[in-house]
This record gives C-alpha cells, sequence and structure tokens, in this order.
C-alpha cells in the first residue's frame, strides 16, 4: 500500500506581526512539522512509512514547439537522491508527450532556449507547454491539468523572468567581492533580493488565498543557501522589508514562513517530503553543524569518537541532530551513496558496510544498494569500460588506442563554472607539466551540440584529445562511466585499467607532492 503524505505543508495558525505572535508560530510550526515518530504513531504505521516511502507516481509532459530543429529536449528532476536527467521525444511537427516517474512533489529544470527553467511538478500531474523557438520569450506558455497547481505555475515562469539573471548575478558578485564587501553589504544585497521575490510571489497570492505555502518556503531556502555561503548563516536572519512587502495578517496564517526568524533550524519531515531546496539546504547545513538543538541518546556520537575521515564525520553529526528515522535514513544514504564519486573506493565502500545496514527505510536502502553496485563496476583495478567518441576532425577516437599511456579523461561542460575555472587556470598549467611524459589529456564535452562546443574549444584554447559525448545522459559512455555530475575525472592505467574513477581536479594535482599524485603514481606503474 502506498503511504499518503496528507499533512499541510505549513501551519495555518492564525498569527500576528507582533513579537509574541510571531513567537508563537513558530512554535506552533514546529510542534506541526514534527517527524512522524514522534506523533503517537504505533511502530505499525512506522514500518510502513519506512517501507512504502518512495513509491513513485508518475507526470506527464506534453506539448508542441514550434520551429524546433532537435528530436528531443531535455530537463533534469529533483528527488531524493541524485538529480536525473531526462530527454522528451519530439516528433517531426513539434508535438511531444512522455510520462515520467516522480515521488511526492519535485522540481524540474527545463533546459531550453539555452537556459534552465524551475517549475514544480507533482504526481498525478500533466504539465503542457508551448513555445515557438524562433520567439521563446512572447510565445512559451505552461499550464496544468490540475488547476489548482497552473497559478503556482505563472508565478515560476514569472520569477524565471523576472529574477534568474539577477540571481546569478548575485551568487557570482558575492564570489568576486568576498573580501571586498563587508557583512553587512553582503546580506543586504542577499536579503533585498528575497524581499523583491516575495513581493512577487505576493502580489500574485490574492491576499493568501492562492496555494504559495510551498513556493514561498523554497525561495526562503534558496536565500538561506546564499547566507550560508556567504558566511553569514546564524549572524543574519531574512528579514521581511515591510516598506515594499505588504504583509497583513491574512498573509501570515496562509503563509507563517513570513513570520521568518531562524526557520532553518526547524526539522519538519513536511518540508523534507515537498520541498526540494529545504532538503538541498540541510543536506549542506546539517553535516556542518548540529541545527536542529536535539539529542538523539541512540546515535549520538561513540565515546571513542576518533574518526578524521570527513564522510564518518558528517555521519555521526546526523545522526546526533536528526530525530527523524525518515530524515536520518536519507542522510546517511545519501552521504555514503555520493561519497563513492567523491571519495576512494576503499573508503566508501567501508561507509557502506558499516552503516548500510542501519538504514530502515525500504527505499533509502536500495538507492545505497544501486550506488554501491554501481561503483563496484568502476573499482580501482578493473578494466576500463570501453569509450568511443567523435574528435573534431569526425573521427571516432577509441580509449583503447592509447595503450601503453596513462590516460586522464575529463569529463566536462560548456555551461559548467567549475569546469571553465579549471580550464582557464590549472589545465594549461598541468599540461605543460606533462608534456614530455607517457600521459594523454582526454576532455569529454557533455553538455552541447558540436557547434558550440568547437566554438568553445576556439575560445578557451583547449588543446589535448578533444572529444564529444552527444546526448548527455543518453550517451553510452556517459552512461557506462557514472557521471551524475560535471566536472569529472578519471586516470587510466597503462594496461588500461582504472587507477581512480574518481581522480583529483587539475589543480589539485598540480599542488599534490609527487609522492601523493595520482598520475605520478600510474606513471610508475609497468
Amino acid at each position: 500500500m502506498k503511504t499518503t503524505y496528507n499533512r499541510p505543508l505549513l501551519s495555518k495558525t492564525p498569527c500576528s506581526i507582533n513579537f509574541l505572535s510571531i513567537l508563537l508560530s513558530i512554535i506552533i510550526l514546529v510542534f506541526s512539522c514534527l517527524p512522524t515518530i514522534a506523533q503517537n504513531e504505533s511502530a505499525a504505521s512506522l514500518d510502513s512509512l519506512l517501507q512504502d516511502f518512495g513509491t513513485p507516481g508518475q507526470f506527464v509532459i506534453k506539448g508542441q514547439a514550434k520551429q524546433f530543429k532537435r528530436d528531443f529536449f531535455e530537463f533534469v528532476i529533483t528527488g531524493f537522491g541524485d538529480n536525473e536527467r531526462m530527454a522528451v521525444p519530439v516528433d517531426k511537427d513539434g508535438h511531444f508527450e512522455k510520462s515520467f516517474p516522480v515521488i511526492l512533489e519535485q522540481d524540474i529544470y527545463l533546459y531550453l532556449n539555452g537556459d534552465a527553467i524551475t517549475f514544480s511538478v507533482g504526481e498525478s500531474d500533466t504539465l503542457e507547454i508551448q513555445w515557438d523557438e524562433a520567439d521563446f520569450q512572447n510565445t512559451f506558455s505552461a499550464h496544468s491539468n490540475n488547476t489548482h497547481r497552473n497559478p503556482i505555475l505563472s508565478v515560476q515562469w514569472d520569477l524565471y523572468q523576472r529574477f534568474r539573471k539577477p540571481n546569478l548575478t548575485l551568487q557570482s558578485t558575492l564570489w568576486e567581492n568576498r573580501q571586498i564587501w563587508t557583512e553587512q553589504e553582503k546580506f543586504d544585497k542577499i536579503n533585498d533580493l528575497f524581499n523583491q521575490e516575495v513581493q512577487l510571489i505576493l502580489d500574485h497570492s490574492d491576499e493568501g488565498k492562492k496555494p504559495f505555502a510551498g513556493l514561498l518556503v523554497g525561495r526562503y531556502f534558496e536565500y538561506c543557501q546564499l547566507l550560508n555561503d556567504a558566511g553569514l548563516l546564524g549572524k543574519k536572519d531574512l528579514t521581511i522589508d515591510t516598506t515594499y512587502n505588504k504583509v497583513n495578517h491574512a498573509m501570515v496564517m496562509a503563509y507563517p514562513i513570513l513570520s521568518l526568524g531562524p526557520q532553518y533550524r526547524i526539522q519538519s519531515e513536511a518540508w523534507f517530503c515537498h520541498v526540494p531546496a529545504y532538503r538541498d539546504f540541510i543536506y549542506t547545513y546539517v553535516r556542518m553543524s548540529r541545527p536542529f538543538n536535539i539529542v538523539v541518546n541512540d546515535y549520538s556520537y561513540p565515546s571513542s569518537y576518533q574518526l578524521t575521515s570527513s564522510l564518518y564525520q558528517s555521519i555521526y553529526r546526523v545522526w546526533g541532530s536528526t530525530s527523524s528515522i525518515l530524515m536520518r535514513d536519507w542522510f546517511v544514504a545519501n552521504i555514503v551513496s555520493r561519497s563513492f564519486r567523491y571519495d576512494s573506493f576503499a573508503l566508501a565502500e567501508n561507509a557502506f558496510e558499516k552503516f548500510s545496514p542501519d538504514i530502515h527505510t525500504a527505499y533509502f536502502r536500495s538507492l545505497l544498494s544501486n550506488s554501491y553496485q554501481a561503483a563496484k563496476a568502476l573499482k580501482p583495478g578493473l578494466q576500463a569500460p570501453p569509450l568511443a567518441l567523435m574528435d573534431t576532425n569526425g573521427k571516432m577516437v577509441n580509449l583503447s588506442d592509447f595503450r601503453g599511456k596513462v590516460v586522464y579523461i575529463d569529463f566536462w561542460g560548456v555551461y559548467c563554472g567549475p569546469c571553465i575555472q579549471d580550464i582557464q587556470q590549472a589545465v594549461p598549467k598541468l599540461h605543460e607539466a606533462y608534456k614530455d611524459k607517457d600521459v594523454v589529456f582526454m576532455n569529454i564535452c557533455v553538455d552541447v551540440d558540436e557547434a558550440r562546443w568547437k566554438a568553445a574549444l576556439e575560445k578557451y584554447k583547449l588543446d589535448g584529445i578533444n572529444l564529444i559525448a552527444p546526448g548527455w545522459s543518453r550517451n553510452p559512455a556517459i552512461e557506462a562511466y557514472r557521471i551524475k555530475a560535471i566536472p569529472h575525472y578519471l586516470i587510466i592505467n597503462r594496461d588500461g585499467t582504472i587507477a581512480n574513477n574518481n581522480a583529483p581536479r587539475a589543480i589539485e594535482l598540480l599542488n599534490m607532492p609527487k609522492n601523493e599524485n595520482e598520475l605520478e603514481k600510474a606513471l610508475a606503474k609497468p
């Protein structure tokens, strides 16, 4: 039997903007969102929840794209593990219709018009989109078969049009001026843009009558993440500027998140299940602190805690501060699963064997087991999967062509900021350092078509063996090497075996002592 999550996303408790009411609303909100295990549910109900969680429903994307030249477009959907990249086939007349799995409510990022456009979807939704490729901004529209969701889609489109570029600009300028701006200057810029987005949502809310609670919670946690990235979380709290946000009693009744305060310190299964931005935020925040002020005796730090690995520290920190079994299982499954991509296989495998028996939720046990099985296929010492891709001359190049040499593979993308940073700042130095050694530098672009790939190669003067993996997630090479995020690096030994499927970035290799440098270690092997 599938479990239904029918609790309200946020408390509807009345409150006002004075201090006592705000405090009361926060207290009520905390108790309305307490974990399932704290609501006197029977052991049988809890077992059912942990067994049934993660059973997907379906949603449909349909519509028509006029003057569309490709036979598919892609989107990424959030979830309770890695985000998944999906492809929507488009026929010769521009029509498309396809069903996809979705668990509860998720965000999708439509890759259209050279950008990522965010909409939310839920089980049994049909998202109908239409546009003319020749005039995308003026012709694009999005509608749902669920009339309750249409106001949300409309606001999400307005948010994209008005704030996508300002938000990206804010992120880049915060980084560029991180050592120049004062904390107050950083906060003012973050809080001001947050207020502008809140104002847009409230302008469409019909005095709190529209179903925008989840939308506001999502924006709140997006901006909490910006505060965290800027080192301001815990020092500054987002505030509502009433000079241009006319927040009244009815709005706070409908949207308790407007009472603000440090609501990022609230542990909420409701937000966890229904607000992807909350999950994104707490995944970073909880692993780095103990935010919920909860002591759970059976999962506190062991008395002999001497572990130096950040992987183990993160897991014990989560166990020591999270009372929800569901959320705890999610944390552990994702921390260990992602460790297979960023840590040594031996360390990740040890964590898998140690912690997977303690995961109670069937879905998260399965997620972690699948990650482990996939990682085993790429463990050091095994033969690298076959790889054959097209180079700039249209010739197919095989990984096996370079047997007898060490191969350093860089999966990168034209629209990947960290990729381009490496290419501009570190890759030329690394290539120069190994130009007289038996190292082949293979650069595989994954995110654009041939024309934009070649333009980027010219722009960045990227040398080495340049190949393209068209189709991104649909490309067999991407599937074989489990490339979920970029940049991603591998080192292949002379005999074609895998030296490291999670190899260091170029800048890291340049700064490593020779006896720790994995390229040097691979070169030393026969």
